[in-house]
């Protein structure tokens, strides 16, 4: 996912909001593009960017002075642009390469810009941060939210880092990226598989549920031992399930499924061995077939940002 900053000419530099905002001052304006829905909300397409507010904050390059602190980025249905939170747009501008920031002092060169969606920070995320040497850093802990009603409305966290941008970069545009920290899996019966099988529920046993993560080292200090409980029709290809990514090895899957058996829709329990080797950026869908009593599990692996 790319959002792009476009401006025009250089503006005066201030820690003001209101010198920011003079009249006559050029514009910092955002377009946004995206080359490329579930339990979890996940980020699949520029539409649904378009639904997420984004929080921008910029600080002159290579330091964590704000120019522009928490700052709320929406899509008004054409456009995105500053708002205020109650639909009020406002408008920012580019400092001039050279003038001095008095409050630290600094000579201004360039802007550091950090985005993240969500704006609020998820119930999973603790110590969000960003700093010069580690870029984006935060713990997670989804030790709480591994069945799927814990995961209902959960909200994929991204992130986006472009530094060193000044007015005259990209023809005055702005190329922020959007990351994905976190991987995510999805369930689904396999074409052709017997219409009397019912899939009632999913277990992945034994993975990492908590870690630490910084966008220039990605995942360490790995923690917890859950089991990923899927319930009710777990099975649909559409849902993700946000996971930690991590080569969690050979695990066990248990399926219980129905079918008819002697006359009679019964539930059976039906284990066998998957690879849990999830990258962060990454989306799994594995296929579930029930054949002769047996399951057999197929993995697809897509390696395009989802």
């Amino acid at each position: 996912m790319v959002i792009m900053l476009a401006a025009g000419l250089l503006a005066g530099c201030s820690g003001d909001d209101s010198e920011m905002e003079r009249a006559g001052a050029d514009e910092i304006r955002f377009l946004v593009d995206e080359h490329h829905n579930s339990r979890a909300t996940v980020i699949t397409s520029n539409t649904d960017l378009q639904g997420q507010d984004i929080r921008i904050d910029a600080y002159f390059n290579g330091t964590t002075t704000a120019y522009l602190s928490n700052r709320l980025l929406h899509y008004n249905s054409t456009a995105w642009q500053f708002d205020d939170g109650a639909g009020n747009a406002l408008h920012y501008y580019w400092p001039i390469e050279g003038s001095v920031y008095t409050d630290v002092p600094l000579t201004v060169s360039s802007l550091d810009f950090v985005g993240r969606t969500p704006i609020a920070t998820p119930p999973y995320i603790s110590n969000y941060d960003y700093s010069v040497s580690d870029g984006v850093s935060f713990d997670a802990d989804l030790s709480t939210y591994m069945t799927n009603g814990a995961q209902d409305g959960l909200t994929e966290l991204m992130y986006a880092i472009s530094t060193n941008q000044t007015k005259s970069t990209n023809s005055g545009t702005v190329n922020m990226t959007f990351q994905h920290p976190f991987a995510c899996v999805y369930f689904q019966l396999a074409a052709g598989n017997d219409p009397n099988v019912v899939i009632k529920s999913i277990t992945i046993s034994g993975l990492k549920t908590g870690g630490s993560y910084t966008s220039s080292s990605g995942w360490t200090d790995l923690t917890g031992d859950g089991n990923l409980v899927i319930t009710g029709n777990p099975a649909t290809g559409t849902e993700a399930y946000l996971v930690i990514p991590n080569n969690n090895g050979s695990k066990t899957v248990t399926v219980t499924a129905s079918w008819t058996d002697w006359g009679a829709q019964l539930d059976h329990d039906l284990s066998t061995t998957i690879t849990a080797d999830w990258s962060a950026g990454n989306s799994y869908v594995y296929s579930f077939t029930v054949r002769d009593k047996d399951l057999i599990v197929n993995t697809e692996k897509f390696t395009e940002q989802w």
